[in-house]
């Protein structure tokens, strides 16, 4: 008997490549189709997830924080920052007012870390509860170093204090023309520092100072030094003191208000010839200080804060999915409701499907798709850039760099503001999926979602 050997015929073969390539492209189509119809709601509920997390930001942290729409790249980053060491003293209840701390003592943290006293200090009545009050001998308290204190986006420092200026002599600071100028502005008394990194203090003459870098030596390569007017801060009294810097913007506030600065040795002229902020916090090996024992502050302090900026969270739009009005910065205040100085108003934002001639039209060989042309630079720019990380996700902390810069220039020739009229009125728009209007139409688009966010920080849509 013949044995038969089992197999296929090429023909038959043929037969089932064909149907499964029939089945596959069929397939294709239809996965295509769904994540067509998908591709805007999913975007437009990551693009409400950034957004709130930049309101989040604010209500956590208590400090202002910003989302930046970058329509250009269809790309949206959230910033804000994070508690990372507290100490509000009231360990020190027990004590009695006037009760001088032993050198060595420990007092305990918000998150457990223990702040050691160095110097003279006693205890005194804080602004709420307990406090510290520094007097003399390098006076400051050193918390042992910690990986989560760097802080190389930029961070914010905050706390109450009671300033006793040193005395000025009668005729003190005066010259023979007549001119006179304050010499306690010399002197500087830390309220936190970390050396190499940071530093928040006072001027003898009552100006609120920051220095991002090398504290012990402001005039170095790579140390920044600002400090607001003579006189914003009065002795003798309970005075909240911030300052907070994001890699981007530098603010010092004196009781909830910013004051105008300038960088130390340059006079408030012409804010274009002052050197640029740098772009990042130095990174250091130092202990966390309240005061500094070669600055030592000269008074009482409470409520100390130290806080990070975070990674900014972002996220690009697939390339089917844009952005139809021009970049722009959304601000929320330290309640999380939309900052009252830069918006009137509530906020929309409109995110809209493209047709295929619109996106081939626009599309970005970074993945980002912006309703508005690219100019033929940035194409070309983009175009040479490799498959690397940065090209892939973008810059977006130099993309809102650029931005201000524009916004800012644009402000002080008054060709605008800070943030442009939206194309649609907030009040009146309707949140959620719908009909584009005219305009986006003759556009291209086919879908439309719209956000609002409302003066009280609430998202809809």
């Amino acid at each position: 008997m013949l044995n038969r050997t089992l197999g296929f015929t090429l023909i038959e073969l043929a037969i089932v490549l064909s149907i499964l390539a029939l089945v596959a492209g069929m397939s294709i189509g239809v996965y295509r189709t769904v994540i067509g119809q998908n591709s805007l709601p999913i975007a437009a509920s990551q693009v409400s997830s950034i957004i709130r997390a930049a309101h989040n930001f604010s209500v956590s942290s208590g400090l202002p924080s910003r989302v930046y729409i970058d329509a250009d790249q269809g790309l949206i980053t959230a910033f804000g920052y994070e508690l990372v060491a507290a100490w509000s003293f009231e360990d020190l209840e027990p004590w009695a007012e006037g009760d001088r701390l032993a050198r060595g003592t420990e007092i305990v943290g918000a998150f457990g870390e223990l702040a050691e006293v160095q110097g003279v200090i006693e205890v005194g009545d804080g602004r709420i509860g307990r406090g510290v009050v520094l007097l003399d001998e390098g006076a400051s308290l050193v918390a042992q170093r910690r990986p989560r204190y760097d802080a190389p986006r930029g961070f914010s420092l905050e706390a109450w204090v009671m300033f006793w200026p040193p005395p000025l002599a009668k005729g003190e600071g005066s010259d023979r023309r007549g001119a006179w100028s304050d010499p306690r502005r010399q002197d500087r008394f830390a309220v936190v520092s970390r050396p190499g990194s940071w530093e928040m203090g006072l001027l003898g003459d009552g100006a609120l100072y920051a220095v991002i870098g090398d504290a012990d030596h402001p005039e170095s390569s790579g140390t920044y030094a600002a400090a607001t007017a003579s006189g914003e801060v009065i002795g003798s009294r309970w005075t909240h003191l911030r300052v907070s810097f994001d890699g981007l913007e530098l603010t010092l506030e004196v009781d909830g208000i910013a004051r105008e600065w300038a960088p130390e040795d340059f006079e408030k002229v012409d804010p274009r010839d002052w050197p640029p902020l740098p772009e990042t916090v130095p990174a250091g090996d130092h202990e966390l200080m309240i005061s500094h024992p070669n600055r030592f502050f000269f008074g009482a302090i409470d409520e100390v804060k130290v806080r990070v900026a975070l990674e900014p969270k972002s996220y690009r739009l697939p390339v089917e999915v844009g952005f139809l009005d021009p970049s722009r910065l959304v601000r929320f205040d330290t309640r999380g409701s939309l900052d009252p100085i830069h918006h009137a108003d509530a906020v929309l934002v409109r995110i809209g499907e493209l047709g295929e001639d619109l996106v081939e039209e626009v599309g970005s060989p970074a993945g980002g798709t912006s309703v508005a042309p690219v100019e033929a630079a940035e194409e070309e720019a983009l175009a040479d850039e490799s498959e690397s990380e940065e090209a892939i996700l973008g810059d977006p902390v130099g993309a809102l760099a650029r931005y201000l810069d524009e916004q800012i220039r644009a402000a002080k020739s008054g060709e605008g503001g800070l943030d442009g009229d939206p194309s649609l009125d907030p009040n009146r728009a309707t949140p959620g999926e719908g009909e584009p209007d005219a305009g986006s139409r003759e556009r291209g688009v086919k879908r439309i979602h719209r956000i609002i966010i409302d003066l009280t920080g609430t998202i809809r849509g």
